[in-house]
């Protein structure tokens, strides 16, 4: 009896040596190409137009227009009424601008100021009036086309060098002192052009008889088919709406790669990388966002300089600014890759305004191993810890803290196809030992977050990461212990406190075993940590405790295939750790026992709420009546 006493004594001192303060919450830590120059499509006052009832014409939301470049030279508008008394176009004739179903254009300002027409808009008219009969009023128009490969062309019919188009304004029979024009936009004018027009206007009874709108010349003389501003005998001019900054493809387009091939040296892809291509549109002056319609991804691969094998895959919009590949490309290993983009605006049918890249190459490796497989992890890739509790830092957190460990490989060339943490648990009544897996940000880094430990334990892990061909690398041991204090306060009115199950039998802290907690009006069912203990946790989130209101619990825990209870009574916020005793192995059905449920108050902080005994001395049936007898007589 004597030694039973003893045995049953020390387990009640150990007991109460453990009392563990826990608290807090800590949440998981968790190649470009381009330059950019203003294109000449882009500038000057853009025309903002408001919503209209009249359906497709009304502008999409996230479209917003630019302000102004620069003040406009002069307005187009007469200065006073008009009055056909000089030389002067603006005091003779009113101009004004409309969209159809939309309503005027107060800002369609003069050259040199570029008007932009937007993509939503069928076109515009022209419309002048006078206080004399108009006799003709002709418009001369010309422009040029988005350049294609970045050559400037004319605009079909409306050559520059050619002198452009004249076209006759329609005069109001009813009223011959004013007269109308319509630009058919998508008819003669598409999203990309830049076209420049002048008025020539001839009326009864008038001196001078026949005025000009830019400096008495009606066709641009001289002009070449490269430039609209060398002519400067336009009045307006006018862009149709193009989602590109300038037919330069880096100005308009920034192009990243994963992992990045566009590097100095370029970064070779190892036979596991597939190459993802992001496009993301650069936003013209003025405008939050750039847009890109539509893009292909056209590449080659190539072994010992000739061409094997020839590809194209469509991106796929991730919003309205980026677009990727829906497909990643690749792996080809031991060969060169070589590819383009080319970007358009789909129309009619068809495509315009098209952007095209350079060509970029690079190889695709046979490697991708680590470059020092025969020495350790820290010569291979970067070991981080969050909080830090690695050498020389202190190694010591507060009680519940989380630390999240990442490993990063920095060339992105090398891959980690595998990473784990190995650890020994340790709280001073027991210990347990396991595995637990990293998981894989990227390509380059995985990470793994080690839940916070219960006040006065320890844990000692290392970190063994595996490159493509598995070849392993290993960190040295990393110890930290938590400390009693929390890692921050709980709320008012709310704690925490942790649960274990030790195996008497002699093999230390049962992990990940199944329990629920309860009170009259909520419960959670969870699985205990992989180190050897429990908590409440957030719901769908095991790694973060939650704290719980006091008042009285029930928890119930499933080791060994059976169930064992305990009462909790939470009065205080003072953590603790209720202990179950229990046997793996050796004990029958009938030669099991339990101690019946207790209270168990925060002040003392420690419950044996039950106790399996199953490798106590063969005398141990004889004596069981007056062993339960003694066990009655145990409280807190």
């Amino acid at each position: 009896m004597s030694f039973l006493r003893t045995v049953l004594q020390g387990a009640l001192l150990v007991g109460l040596v453990a009392v563990l303060f826990l608290s807090g919450l800590a949440l998981p830590v968790s190649g470009r190409a381009t330059s950019y120059s203003p294109g000449s499509p882009v500038g000057g006052v853009v025309v903002h137009f408001p919503a209209s009832a009249a359906g497709p014409l009304v502008p999409p939301a996230a479209r917003v227009l630019p302000a102004a470049k620069s003040a406009a030279p002069a307005a187009s508008q007469p200065e006073a009424n008009p009055g056909w008394h000089s030389n002067n176009f603006f005091n003779d004739v009113q101009v004004t601008f409309s969209i159809p179903g939309v309503g005027a254009l107060p800002n369609f300002s003069v050259e040199p100021v570029t008007n932009s027409i937007p993509l939503w808009a069928p076109g515009f008219w022209m419309n002048i009036s006078t206080d004399r009969p108009i006799v003709y009023a002709n418009v001369t128009i010309w422009g040029t086309q988005w350049p294609v490969q970045n050559v400037t062309q004319a605009i079909f019919g409306y050559d520059p060098s050619a002198g452009g188009a004249l076209r006759q304004m329609l005069i109001n029979t009813t009223s011959p002192n004013k007269a109308v024009f319509f630009f058919d936009d998508y008819r003669y004018f598409w999203p990309g052009d830049t076209v420049g027009f002048n008025l020539t206007v001839t009326a009864l009874n008038s001196t001078p008889e026949t005025i000009y709108s830019a400096n008495e010349y009606s066709f641009p003389m001289g002009c070449s088919s490269t430039s609209l501003q060398a002519c400067d005998y336009a009045t307006w001019i006018f862009d149709v709406g193009s989602p590109w900054v300038s037919p330069d493809f880096a100005s308009s387009v920034e192009l990243t790669t994963s992992p990045n091939v566009f590097g100095t040296p370029p970064l070779d892809p190892n036979s596991h990388q597939s190459l993802q291509v992001i496009m993301t549109a650069i936003a013209p002056p003025g405008l939050a966002v750039g847009t890109i319609p539509q893009a292909i991804l056209y590449w080659n691969v190539l072994q010992n300089g000739l061409i094997v094998s020839t590809s194209s895959e469509p991106f796929v919009a991730t919003n309205q600014t980026t677009v990727q590949l829906a497909y990643p490309i690749g792996p080809y290993p031991n060969s060169t890759v070589e590819f383009n983009v080319t970007a358009y605006l789909p129309w009619e049918g068809g495509a315009i305004d098209r952007l095209y890249s350079p060509m970029y190459t690079f190889n695709w490796s046979r490697g991708g191993g680590w470059n020092s497989r025969n020495q350790a992890l820290s010569a291979n890739m970067e070991l981080t810890t969050v909080p830090n509790v690695l050498p020389p830092a202190p190694g010591a957190v507060g009680a519940g803290q989380p630390v999240n460990v990442t490993i990063h490989e920095t060339q992105q060339n090398i891959t980690i196809s595998s990473g784990q943490i190995d650890f020994v648990f340790n709280d001073g009544l027991g210990t347990h030992s396991g595995v637990l897996s990293m998981v894989a940000a990227t390509q380059n880094t995985s990470y793994c977050i080690i839940p916070g430990l219960p006040a006065g334990s320890s844990l000692t892990f290392f970190v063994e990461a595996k490159d493509i061909n598995n070849t392993p690398v290993f960190s040295d041991n990393i110890t930290y212990s938590a400390g009693h204090a929390p890692a921050q306060p709980y709320p008012t009115g709310r704690t925490v406190f942790f649960w274990e199950a030790l195996d008497v039998a002699g093999t230390g802290l049962v992990a990940s075993f199944p329990f629920t907690l309860s009170n009259g009006s909520w419960s959670e069912s969870y699985e205990a940590t992989p180190l050897g203990f429990g908590a409440p946790v957030v719901p769908n989130q095991g790694s973060n405790y939650l704290t719980i209101g006091l008042g009285d619990y029930v928890l119930n825990v499933q080791v060994f295939g059976r169930t064992y209870s305990a009462t909790v009574d939470l009065t205080n916020q003072t953590p603790f750790t209720v202990v179950f005793y229990v046997a793996s192995t050796g004990v029958s059905e009938s030669s099991q026992s339990a101690l019946p449920i207790l209270p168990i108050t925060a002040v003392v902080g420690l419950a044996a709420a039950s106790i399996s005994l199953a490798m106590i001395l063969p005398w141990f049936l004889e004596r069981r009546k007056r062993m339960e007898e003694e066990q009655r007589r145990i409280t807190l």
